[in-house]
């Protein structure tokens, strides 16, 4: 049977922000191996009021300490920092905000967003297992990208002296990376460029918005996806519902294509509320295990 590590998702319910330990013992009761831990920017008028930072900007090492718990003894479980999504927001007086532009191109933007993930493990007291980052719009290139990872990972390892995966999530909404074949574009961009990172970084393929992007191409954008970039998937149905086959997604295809890599796959069930999260993970095991009977 194929193996899942699950990654216990940051939930609504969750004190957003927060640390380590409050998240383990729940994550430790569904069976997952990792936590899920936010480590976007300001993004909402409570912690523009707590912090004094603009909605949409890089955490301050003072927003740092008044939003995450000071974890002092060792991580309880390894974690995934999320970074940034760039997600419309709502700021001071409630007034909406645009989306936070990422700007892999710019060298001090790339700087700031490595410099608050340290900040961020610093105030967790250890290194993540990975970092989760996104693409941004068409000002991006593959090549800023890459090298944005290599930038998070060097930080790490003179920080900490360990490197974590870093690993690039398809987007819709106007990002640059968000079809099979824009992800193939870029992992041949990474395995020609840096393939020193391609053995611990690759993707995190968010299926839902896989499929969101590519509709009826769906099947022809997964198959056309390497394998070997394939490190982790997020799996849910618009983050509310449990997964089912009666869902437009063709989840056979795509628990098929997991198993075939042959490997312990990282997975994220990707659901907002804690309800929801064990039979999510149930619905992955099942299908791998009905494709294998």
């Amino acid at each position: 049977m194929t193996e899942f590590d699950f990654v216990f998702p940051n939930l609504s319910s969750l004190r957003q922000r927060g640390g380590l330990s409050s998240r383990a013992s729940l994550a430790k009761e569904l069976g997952c191996s990792y936590l899920e831990v936010p480590c976007d920017f300001v993004k909402n008028r409570g912690e523009v009021e707590r912090t004094g930072v603009p909605v949409g900007s890089p955490l301050t090492p003072g927003a740092v300490a008044e939003l995450y718990d000071a974890e002092t003894r060792p991580a309880p479980l390894p974690y995934i920092l999320h970074t940034e999504p760039s997600l419309p927001r709502r700021g001071e007086y409630g007034i909406p905000s645009p989306p936070a532009p990422l700007r892999w191109y710019d060298r001090d933007w790339t700087d700031a967003l490595v410099e608050m993930t340290i900040l961020v493990a610093e105030r967790l007291n250890a290194a993540p297992a990975a970092v989760e980052i996104h693409p941004g719009d068409r000002r991006n290139g593959n090549g800023d990208v890459v090298a944005g990872m290599a930038a998070i990972r060097d930080a790490f390892e003179e920080r900490f002296g360990t490197a974590p995966a870093v690993l690039l999530e398809n987007r819709t909404d106007g990002q640059f990376i968000g079809t099979g074949k824009a992800i193939a574009r870029f992992w041949a961009h990474l395995a020609s460029a840096a393939p020193e990172l391609a053995g611990d970084c690759g993707v995190v393929l968010d299926v839902q918005q896989l499929y969101t992007k590519t509709k009826d191409d769906f099947l022809a954008h997964l198959g056309a996806i390497p394998p070997d970039a394939l490190k982790a998937f997020h799996i849910h149905r618009l983050h509310r519902v449990v997964p089912s086959l009666a869902d437009p997604i063709p989840w056979r295809e795509v628990f098929a294509l997991i198993r075939e890599l042959g490997r312990p796959v990282l997975v994220n069930p990707e659901v907002h509320h804690l309800g929801l999260v064990a039979p999510t993970m149930a619905f992955c095991r099942e299908m791998t295990a009905s494709e294998e009977t």
